[in-house]
């Protein structure tokens, strides 16, 4: 049974692909409750199902069987009313799309017309953007620019829940710390943040709760936030197959 005050709500989620003429199960039965406010961090071995399990609550993917509800609503009326941010691993734009026209075209979706301009400003903020980068092809920005443009993307118009897949991708030290503080910036203004990340350090230094995804389901990990040895216990924890 779930709490009133979760925003994020999962029972007995099943999702599966056909593959060479068979069904392969990614998901089995996998449950997930996450409490508003909280940065739950979901973490495993590569093939685990993490990014289908994102694209999934976001409303991207089908499902098979089960339940999800974003702050009470299945995910994809969530994410047409503005209440979830997603930044995906990889994003390929328009190729003719600068970095302005990526931004504007997410401030036309999520805000209404007389707020464009504060918007605009925000997100160019938020990304700190100069005008050279603004006015680049997105698809030709390096790695780190494009994780910057995808977050700040995401984050547009305040989303209530955020999505994040492998926010750390890629970024230099600077950058590091500049989503870090974005992060904690979001849970300071009460949004819920779900993550995931093969960068343990981050995960144990950010996540309020930490969830193992092994074999199509999620096993809670008993860290406490902010363990001095969370990276090397979560390491153990994600290599370790359940049995």
């Amino acid at each position: 049974m779930s709490h009133p005050e979760a925003a994020v709500v999962v029972n007995g989620l099943g999702v599966s692909y056909r593959r060479r003429f068979q069904r392969h199960v990614v998901l089995d039965g996998l449950d997930l409750e996450v409490a508003s406010g909280a940065v739950a961090a979901i973490v495993g071995r590569n093939g685990q199902g993490k990014t289908t399990l994102f694209r999934t609550l976001v409303g991207l993917h089908p499902i098979d069987r089960g339940r999800i509800r974003i702050e009470g609503r299945a995910p994809r009326a969530a994410r047409e009313g503005r209440r979830i941010g997603f930044m995906p691993e990889l994003v390929t734009y328009p190729p003719s799309w600068t970095v302005a026209d990526v931004l504007g075209f997410g401030i036309d979706l999520a805000v209404s017309p007389e707020r464009h301009r504060e918007a605009f400003v925000t997100a160019v903020a938020r990304g700190r953007f100069s005008d050279e980068i603004l006015s680049q092809r997105a698809n030709r920005c390096s790695k780190g620019y494009r994780q910057r443009l995808c977050l700040a993307f995401a984050l547009i118009g305040e989303p209530a829940v955020v999505f994040l897949d492998e926010p750390f991708s890629g970024l230099d030290p600077p950058s590091r710390v500049a989503m870090r503080s974005e992060i904690e910036s979001m849970v300071a203004r009460s949004a819920t943040v779900v993550l995931t990340s093969h960068d343990l350090a981050e995960v144990g230094r950010l996540a309020t709760d930490v969830f193992v995804l092994d074999g199509g389901r999620l096993r809670a990990s008993p860290l406490a936030h902010g363990a001095t040895d969370a990276a090397e216990a979560l390491e153990a924890m994600v290599t370790t197959e359940s049995p």
